[in-house]
C-alpha cells in the first residue's frame, strides 16, 4: 500500500481471509472504511507507515509468524501507536489472553463470533476518541506556540506565564478540582495574557504608570484573549482563565465585573496566581516585592480583591510544597520540567 488510506479507516489484522472479509463487510455496511493485513508483519508495517491516518485497529491475537501480542509489543517499544485504538478480537472464554493483551496496551475486546452491533458501536466510539485526540494535539500545538509568543513579546515577563501556570495548577490540585479541570487550568494559565498581542507596544512596554486611557486599552487584553481562544476552539475552561483572571472578588474587576462565586473558580485561582507573581516580579514601573511582603498584600486583599479560600490555599502551598518553591525560584529549565512532568502525569491519568 503506497497511498495513504482514507482518514479514520480501520485496519483489520487477521491471517484468516474469511474473518477479514466478514469484519470488512460488517463495517462497510455501517459506512466505515477498512484496510486489511494478512498477518502481524504486514499489519505492523502498515501502522508504521500510515498509523497517523488510521481510526482504529482490529487485531486477532492468534496468528502464525507474528501473533497479536508481538504486534502490540513492537508497536509499543517503537512508539508507533500514537494513541491509535487497538481492539483485540479473541474467544469469549480466553480470559488469560485478554489479561495479557490488556497489560500490553489493548484498548478494548470483541468476542468471537463478533456481533455486528457491538462491533460497529465499539469502532465508532474508538474513532470518535481518536478524532478528539487529534484535535487536542492540534490545539495543544497552538497553545504552546501562543505561550512562547507571549514570552517573546515582553522581556519583562520572562518565565511569568510558566510561574503562573505552576501556581495555578498546584492550587487546582490543592483545592481538589477535577483532574481534567486541573489540566485545563494549566493550559489556560500558560496563555492567560495572550490578548496582549493586541495591545500596542507603546502601552505594553511603557516605563511608568499607565494613564487612565492607556489602562482602559490594556484592560481589553482579556477580551481579545478570550476571542482568540474561541477562534481556535479551546475548551471553555481555558477561555474562562483567559477572560476572568482580572475579575475581583468584590465585583470591581474586569471585563465583566463579576463578584464572589460568580467568577469561575479557575478565574479566581488564576487571579491569585497572576497577582502574586506580578508582585514578586520586577516591572518597568516598580521593583519586585519579596515573598513575605507579597503574601501580606494578598492577605490584606483577601475577601475584597481575591477569593479568601484561594489565598489561604496559596499560603499553605508555598509553606509545604518545596518542589514548587524551588522550581519557581530557579525558573528556566527546572520550571519547565516541573510543568512537563505535571502535564504528563495528568494526561496519563486521564488516558490522553
Amino acid at each position: 500500500m503506497n497511498e495513504a488510506p482514507e482518514r479514520d479507516a480501520v485496519l483489520i489484522i487477521d491471517d484468516e481471509s474469511v474473518n477479514r472479509e466478514l469484519l470488512k463487510a460488517q463495517l462497510e455496511i455501517a459506512g466505515v472504511k477498512t484496510l486489511e493485513a494478512t498477518g502481524g508483519v504486514e499489519g505492523l508495517s502498515i501502522i508504521e507507515r500510515v498509523g497517523g491516518e488510521l481510526g482504529a485497529v482490529l487485531l486477532d491475537l492468534h496468528m502464525p509468524k507474528m501473533n497479536g501480542f508481538e504486534v502490540l509489543r513492537r508497536a509499543r517499544v517503537a512508539n508507533l501507536r500514537g494513541h491509535l485504538p487497538v481492539i483485540v478480537v479473541t474467544a469469549a472464554d480466553d480470559r488469560q489472553s485478554r489479561r495479557r493483551a490488556a497489560a500490553m496496551g489493548a484498548d478494548d475486546f470483541l468476542a468471537k463470533p463478533v456481533d455486528q452491533i457491538e462491533l460497529v458501536a465499539k469502532i465508532r466510539n474508538a474513532i470518535r476518541l481518536r478524532r478528539l485526540f487529534r484535535r487536542m494535539i492540534g490545539i495543544q500545538s497552538v497553545l504552546d506556540g501562543l505561550a512562547i509568543a507571549i514570552e517573546a513579546r515582553d522581556s519583562y515577563t520572562e518565565d511569568h506565564t510558566l510561574r503562573v501556570a505552576a501556581y495555578a495548577n498546584c492550587l487546582g490540585e490543592a483545592l481538589e478540582l477535577p483532574l481534567e479541570v486541573q489540566l485545563q487550568l494549566l493550559e489556560g494559565a500558560l496563555i492567560h495574557d495572550v490578548g496582549k498581542v493586541g495591545v500596542p507596544d507603546a502601552i505594553l512596554l511603557k516605563e511608568g504608570r499607565l494613564t487612565a486611557e492607556e489602562y482602559e486599552i490594556m484592560q481589553q487584553h482579556v477580551v481579545i484573549g478570550a476571542r482568540i481562544c474561541e477562534a481556535i476552539g479551546v475548551d471553555a475552561v481555558v477561555t474562562q482563565v483567559v477572560r476572568h483572571h482580572h475579575e475581583r472578588f468584590d465585583g470591581k474587576g474586569y471585563p465583566d465585573a463579576l463578584s464572589g462565586r460568580r467568577i469561575p473558580i479557575v478565574g479566581r485561582i488564576a487571579a491569585v496566581a497572576d497577582a502574586f507573581d506580578a508582585m514578586t516580579s520586577t516591572r518597568p514601573y516598580r521593583t519586585a516585592l519579596d515573598w513575605d511582603a507579597a503574601l501580606r498584600e494578598l492577605q490584606e486583599g483577601s475577601g475584597t480583591q481575591w477569593d479568601p479560600e484561594v489565598v489561604d490555599a496559596l499560603l499553605t502551598l508555598l509553606a509545604r510544597n518545596e518542589h514548587l518553591v524551588q522550581a519557581v525560584r530557579s525558573g528556566g529549565t527546572r520550571l519547565k520540567q516541573l510543568l512537563v512532568l505535571r502535564r504528563e502525569r495528568m494526561g496519563s491519568r486521564l488516558d490522553l
